[in-house]
């Protein structure tokens, strides 16, 4: 996965067994910069909680954040795609 996050971007730290609903304004983050590379090469990102002070960490210890509105949109369109004829069915 080569997706990297922008400055202003909301992310979750990504924890298992959480799910996408469950975030509060507690989890979310907002990227303040990239860093340079770790030891290990792997990008590194500043982030800033929304409710407490700002960390460093690892690209794959954060997730996007997706708010439920977008879900929703997400899904509804989906949903329409589904119900749309294909051209082979014509």
């Amino acid at each position: 996965m080569s997706q990297n996050y922008q400055p202003g971007q909301l992310v979750r730290l990504a924890r298992v067994g959480f799910s996408k609903f469950d975030a509060s304004a507690n989890d979310l983050y907002e990227v303040l910069r990239l860093m340079p590379a770790g030891q290990t090469g792997e990008v590194t990102y500043r982030i800033k909680s929304l409710m407490a002070g700002e960390r460093a960490v690892r690209k794959s210890e954060i997730t996007p954040y997706v708010s439920p509105n977008e879900l929703f949109r997400d899904s509804a369109a989906w949903h329409q795609n589904l119900n749309r004829p294909s051209a082979s069915s014509c």
